[in-house]
């Protein structure tokens, strides 16, 4: 399996929303796990960001 592309904010903020949108024609489990992966990508990307603002010098 290739290594994900990184996505930008805007794209993970829009997947989470499609993963939201499609829930009515998905089981349970499907359902969850969509919602899951879709925050979880957008929150690991806010923390890389929070990351990265932290160690640029001040000027």
């Amino acid at each position: 399996m290739p290594p994900l592309q990184p996505k930008s904010r805007e794209d993970l903020i829009s997947s989470a929303l499609e993963s939201l949108y499609s829930i009515e024609r998905l089981s349970d489990s499907e359902k969850i796990e969509g919602i899951r992966v879709a925050l979880v990508n957008l929150l690991e990307s806010e923390r890389q960001e929070l990351a990265t603002d932290r160690t640029k010098p001040v000027a």
